[in-house]
Order: structure tokens, then C-alpha cells, then sequence
């Protein structure tokens, strides 16, 4: 059993700080990590109030921390910390894969969004209401939406949201706002930005999804309705010391003469821990009894096993379309690479703060390119060149697409479990690539991870003309195909693109949920890794 002086739970600012400190005392220490590396100030794409630097972003700040503690020796490992009980030596520590003893315990488990605590709250987080901007902000692309707070997590989640929303409406509690007067110049200058003061929220409406809210005026008493399809709560946060780990550590602190220290530290935000999560172990499949399948219904939150349900509802089966940008090649990464060699090529010196807000901000491209509410060429117009104003860089953003584009084309970064899959589906049946990137880019990904193998053919719009979903996309792919659609399945990430398409056309549909959303889609079943895909088709 590894033994330490300390142990540090949680690498967040206050985590890693407090192991800076105690690597610098010249004791050994192991900071373990549950969920991810930063906290939640990783996800600030601007910090402008940290002593020494006048602008970083806080993916680059807590880089630099980790490497700081890194190079002093700390021993860091991302495994979540389960139990803790007092021996002889000082205290034993049982994490999900091992066991450490140490002398002494930092629990630095961070905070968790403070709830408004309005009737319905719980009931529509997912649907409507959120904590994290940065998580959430890009599934309500086009959409008007409110962000309920008055001080700095208010604004940047007001001035991240402006980007993509259609507007942005923010209420405030009291008479004024209370965050720094930069950041809210930046936030008024936005023309889709407004704010109401005096507002204490009274009711969420809505029945499945939030709609509007009801506010009541602290100074006249009257109803104000705010419509919004997404309330973004930042009221503040409140410690996270309800989990079992800290409880353990209370009892012990008042068993023994040696108390347990503790720092407060940001936890990771709920996109994030699920994505962690996902990486460590194989999820639950969410499936649909075969008995639904002539109703279409909402993905079932029952849980079965998977294999019985689902051989009769595929018997018929022949063809499979499957989709190429996070489900078999990880498009995220791929785009990080590539935009890391682009910035170095530019000489941009912001490529992780630029990889930070790039995702969020195409998927929501991507979705109005989806619903008709802008071109491609719109889009790739807009992309880069909107990015680098809401980073206040001078750059080309035309010439940035290109050398994206072309640095996107090599890259190839399969998606876990990918080729067990991909080898196993096409010993069963036709397999065909359905995808709207350019046909040479997804072609040369492909061959580069050995994947092309495995396709019988390829369907890309823009050498069909349409995008998915239109039902034009699978007009011309049923052309080549002779199946019925009932008789053909489509695996995707997509819910818009690649679910609701191919349920509209008629056929079977797979949803790669990669992240772990939780949300809800029309498809015949979830998965969140692409081995549980073996035990239905």
C-alpha cells in the first residue's frame, strides 16, 4: 500500500494550491481527482482578475498549476476518493481502484450551484433549467433565454450566451449589478442583451420544457412574465459536503486530535463529470422493448439488458448508415489538433482558450445549419472570425478555416471501442458512411485510422446536395440502397441530424448519447458507448 504525508482530494485552484504548499514544506503528496482536472474555473474562457495576468484564459491557468505541482513532485491520479477510515498511521484512504495510507487528509471537494428554490426546479433541470452556461448554453442555439444572478458568473454566462441565443435576457434580485464594471461593459455592449432589475423569481411555466417564467417586482409587487426556453440559475454556490467522503471525515474529525483540513475548491461541471465518468467505466444501455415499435415514443428511462428486447425488432435488419464525427472518429479531438497547429501557424498564442469555446459555438452553428437558419458557406464565414472577436484576436478567419480544414483532414482519433465495432458490423451487414462533411475529408480519416475497410460506400451532402435530416439526403441514399427503411438502421451522435432524419424517413435509429446528456430523444435506443451497440444489432 502507497503511503504519503498527504493527500489532497479535489485538483481544483484550492486543491492544487494546497498541494503546492505542502510539496513546498517538503512533504509527498498524492492529489487525486473524481472528475476532472481545473475545476470549474477551467471553463472561464476570460480571467482577468488573477494577480500576475492580465488575460488568461482558466483552462491555460490551471494548466500551468498542474504543471507547477507536477514538476514539485506531486503524485496526481484521477481516481474518485470513496471512504476514509483512522489506523495506527494516520489515515487510510480507499479510492474506486486503490488504497493509500497518509498522515494527514485536505478534503478540497468544492462547491455546487446554490438552487433557487422555486417549485419545479428539480423536476426541469435538463429541460429548461441549468447551472453552467458553458455545459448547456449550445442546446439552445436560436432561442431566447434568462440568466437569473447580478454578479460575475451572471455576466460571462450573459456574455458566453449572447453569442449563439438569439437573445439574452438577465434578472436581477436587487437594483443593481454587482459584478465587475468591465466585464459588465462588455455585456451591455451586446445588442441581444437586456436586464431587469427588481425581480424575485415566483414560477417556472411550462409542462414537459420551460416556456416563459413569472417574476414578481419587489417594488410595485406585479407579475412580470419572461419568455425563455432556458433559465441559467447564478445565484451563487454552497459547499459540497454532503457526500459521503466528507460526512466520514466530520465523524473522524470529532473521533480524533488530529482534525482533517479542508479547502474550498470548484467541482466540475455536469457535462464535464459525465464525460470524465464515461471514460472510466461502461454505462448502463437505456433501450425500448421491441413491443414499442410501431409508436415512436421518447427514449425509455427503464433500463434492461438489452439482448432479448432487441434481436426480434432487428431480425430484418440488412444495412446500417452510421455517422463519423463523434460517433466512430472523436471530432473533438480532432479539432483541438487542429486547431492547435493552426494557432502555431498564425503564431495565435490562445489555442487552448480557443479550443475551450469552439465546440460550444459550432455545435450551435451546426444546429441552425440543420433547421435552414444559415448556409454552409454562411457558416464558414462566420465561424473562426466570430470566435476571434469574442476573444479580442486579430486574425484572418478565412485563412484560419482553410488551414483548419486542412489539418482536419488528416486527423483521425477513433472513438473508444470504434473499430470492435465497425469490424463486427460489417460481418454482419452493409455498411455505409451517412455524413455531411466534405466526402475527400471524411474518405482520408477514414483510411488513416484503417476504418475504410469496413464501408461499402458513402453518402455526404455535399455531393448529394442536402444535409441530414432532409428527407432529400435519404431520398438519394435509398437510391443506391434497395433495402425498405424499415429494414435499415442509423447509428449517430446527432439527434437532429442523424435521429429525428432517419425516424422521419422510417427507419431504425441508434443514439450515440458519447457525453452522457441525459436528455431525451425519439430514437428506438440510447447508448453511451458504442460496445453496447454489439448486444443490439
Amino acid at each position: 500500500m502507497d503511503r504519503y504525508d498527504i493527500i489532497v482530494v479535489g485538483a481544483g485552484p484550492a486543491g492544487m494550491t494546497a498541494a503546492l504548499n505542502c510539496l513546498r514544506a517538503g512533504k509527498s503528496v498524492l492529489v487525486l481527482e473524481g472528475d476532472s482536472f481545473g475545476g470549474q474555473i477551467s471553463f472561464s474562457p476570460r480571467v482577468e482578475n488573477f494577480p500576475s495576468y492580465q488575460k488568461i484564459s482558466g483552462a491555460e491557468l490551471m494548466d500551468k498549476l498542474y504543471e507547477q505541482i507536477s514538476e514539485w513532485g506531486a503524485q496526481i491520479e484521477l481516481e474518485k476518493a470513496q471512504s476514509i477510515v483512522k489506523t495506527p498511521f494516520g489515515f487510510e484512504l480507499t479510492t474506486d481502484y486503490n488504497t493509500y495510507e497518509c498522515k494527514s487528509v485536505i478534503l478540497a471537494t468544492g462547491v455546487k450551484p446554490r438552487k433557487i428554490g422555486v417549485e419545479r426546479e428539480d423536476e426541469l433541470v435538463g429541460s429548461g433549467v441549468s447551472y453552467c452556461a458553458l455545459c448547456d448554453g449550445a442546446f439552445y442555439s436560436g432561442e431566447d433565454v434568462c440568466v437569473i444572478g447580478d454578479a460575475n458568473t451572471a455576466l460571462q454566462y450573459a456574455l458566453v450566451l449572447s453569442g449563439y441565443c438569439k437573445s439574452v435576457h438577465i434578472c436581477t434580485l436587487f437594483d443593481k449589478f454587482f459584478g465587475d464594471k468591465a466585464l459588465l461593459d462588455l455585456v451591455l455592449a451586446r445588442p441581444n442583451v437586456r436586464y431587469t432589475h427588481n425581480l424575485a423569481l415566483k414560477e417556472f411555466i411550462g409542462e414537459d420544457e420551460l416556456s416563459a417564467l413569472r417574476f414578481e417586482n419587489t417594488q410595485t409587487h406585479e407579475n412580470v412574465i419572461v419568455d425563455a426556453k432556458c433559465a441559467f440559475i447564478c445565484i451563487g454556490q454552497v459547499p459540497n459536503n454532503t457526500s459521503s467522503l466528507t460526512r466520514q471525515a466530520i465523524s473522524l474529525r470529532t473521533k480524533t486530535a488530529r482534525p482533517l483540513a479542508k479547502a474550498s475548491l470548484s467541482q466540475a461541471t455536469a457535462a464535464r463529470r459525465k464525460y470524465a465518468n464515461s471514460l472510466r467505466r461502461l454505462p448502463t444501455v437505456r433501450l425500448r422493448p421491441s413491443t414499442h415499435a410501431p409508436t415512436r415514443t421518447k427514449c425509455p428511462t427503464a433500463k434492461h439488458s438489452g439482448a432479448e428486447n432487441s434481436a426480434p425488432f432487428f431480425s430484418q435488419t440488412m444495412t446500417i448508415f452510421i455517422d463519423v464525427d463523434n460517433t466512430i472518429l472523436d471530432f473533438d479531438k480532432c479539432a483541438n489538433q487542429s486547431i492547435t497547429e493552426a494557432c502555431d501557424f498564425f503564431g495565435i498564442p490562445k489555442a487552448q482558450e480557443l479550443c475551450k469555446i469552439f465546440h460550444p459555438y459550432n455545435l450551435s452553428l451546426w444546429q441552425q445549419l440543420e433547421r435552414k437558419e444559415l448556409t454552409l458557406d454562411e457558416l464558414l464565414e462566420k465561424r473562426f472570425n466570430t470566435l476571434f472577436d469574442m476573444l479580442g484576436v486579430r486574425a484572418d478567419g478565412h485563412a484560419f478555416e482553410d488551414y483548419f480544414h486542412k489539418g482536419l483532414a488528416s486527423a483521425a482519433v477513433p472513438v473508444d471501442g470504434a473499430k470492435d465495432l465497425l469490424e463486427y458490423l460489417s460481418s454482419k451487414y452493409d455498411l455505409y458512411v451517412a455524413s455531411n462533411a466534405p466526402l475527400s475529408q471524411q474518405k482520408n480519416r477514414l483510411a488513416k485510422a484503417d476504418f475504410d475497410r469496413y464501408i461499402k460506400g458513402y453518402f455526404v451532402s455535399a455531393e448529394i446536395g442536402h444535409l441530414k435530416p432532409e428527407k432529400e439526403f435519404f431520398d438519394a441514399c435509398f437510391k443506391v440502397v434497395k433495402d425498405k427503411p424499415q429494414d435499415v438502421c442509423m447509428i449517430g451522435d446527432s439527434i437532429t441530424a442523424d435521429i429525428n432524419g432517419a425516424r422521419n424517413y422510417g427507419m431504425k435509429t441508434i443514439w450515440f448519447d458519447k457525453y452522457q446528456t441525459g436528455k431525451s430523444a425519439d430514437c428506438d435506443f440510447c447508448v453511451t458507448s458504442l460496445a453496447q451497440i454489439k448486444d443490439i444489432l
